[in-house]
């Protein structure tokens, strides 16, 4: 059995297993659901500060190539020094 573990209430009472979707559903929502219904799991509701590590993962950056020539302007110099040193 797995667990899903998320920071989003919305999305944990939407595919709670043991709950039925809502009739005003959104196609796309429901492709999910049905996709899900598929797999044993639980849905686990954490808070965002305690879920960083999938913050940290999502903003990881990739390594650069070898022969990557570092042209970035003052916005992503910002953003990349913003990612570098996020707290954990």
């Amino acid at each position: 059995k797995s667990s899903l573990i998320l920071d989003n209430r919305a999305i944990c009472a939407i595919f709670h297993p043991e709950k039925s979707l809502p009739v005003m559903t959104a196609s796309r929502i429901l492709r999910y659901a049905q996709f899900l219904s598929s797999f044993d799991y639980t849905i686990i509701h954490q808070k965002s500060e305690k879920h960083t590590n999938a913050d940290y993962l999502s903003r990881n950056p990739l390594p650069l190539p070898v022969n990557y020539v570092n042209c970035i302007d003052e916005s992503q110099a910002l953003q990349q020094f913003i990612i570098n040193y996020i707290s954990i």
